[in-house]
């Protein structure tokens, strides 16, 4: 019996071929199993591509990049990105106030708290601002700085005290007494509210070696935080 060559197709199928009283059976060939490897491959990464974001939060530590729009003149929206770091199940954060009792020198006690200042009070250290006091200090005490400054946000013009207020100038001086070179004794939690059109230090940082040889019982630093409000922007400049 003549041997018949064994196609593709045959191969496949496993079809052999007869020589003399034998047959021979030709192997089939064995199934690829590549394009179901690269079906499975396909599948798992579509699903890893799909949850990037919750595989990415658990990989950075809950960060994120987060989109601001500023929007300026003739609304024109500028876009700026930067890193974030946010924890979304956290609960809001609470600012801790530390409380301390202040013996006056008229031997009231007075409550001053340490809490942190907005940044919208523009708050400077060992700085005292000159002023149009529209609110007088002596006598008008806040806990902090922070609600000197807030009572200087929400001061409003009165008949005789046209101007609004812009400077606020806090005492938290735990001896009881805020230091000042005039003949008036200001004590601990005084809160002045002021006003001037163009900011003017009166003191700031140390008082010069030449002040406190001058005024023996000046102490090292000037003993006031103040800040001044920034001015609101016009109708025309929004």
């Amino acid at each position: 019996m003549q041997r018949k060559p064994v196609t593709d197709k045959e191969r496949r199928e496993g079809v052999g071929y007869a020589h003399g009283d034998t047959l021979y059976v030709v192997e089939q060939a064995p199934v690829s199993f590549i394009p179901f490897v690269l079906v499975v491959m396909a599948v798992v990464l579509g699903a890893v591509w799909c949850g990037r974001g919750e595989v990415w939060n658990a990989y950075v530590g809950a960060k994120a990049y987060v989109s601001q729009s500023i929007v300026g003149r003739a609304s024109t929206a500028l876009r700026l990105q930067g890193p974030l770091a946010v924890t979304a199940a956290a609960p809001a954060h609470v600012p801790t106030i530390t409380k301390r009792k202040i013996t006056l020198p008229d031997s009231k006690v007075f409550e001053i708290w340490d809490e942190p200042i907005p940044a919208s009070c523009n708050a400077e250290q060992h700085t005292d601002y000159d002023g149009y006091a529209v609110q007088w200090g002596l006598g008008h005490f806040a806990r902090s700085a922070a609600e000197c400054c807030k009572l200087c946000q929400e001061f409003k013009p009165k008949p005789g005290v046209p101007h609004t207020c812009n400077t606020w100038v806090w005492c938290g001086d735990p001896s009881g007494t805020c230091w000042t070179p005039d003949i008036h004794t200001h004590h601990t939690g005084s809160c002045w509210l002021k006003y001037r059109e163009t900011p003017k230090v009166n003191s700031k940082g140390d008082f010069p070696p030449e002040f406190r040889a001058e005024h023996k019982t000046a102490p090292l630093k000037v003993p006031q935080t103040s800040g001044v409000l920034k001015k609101p922007a016009s109708p025309a400049a929004r």
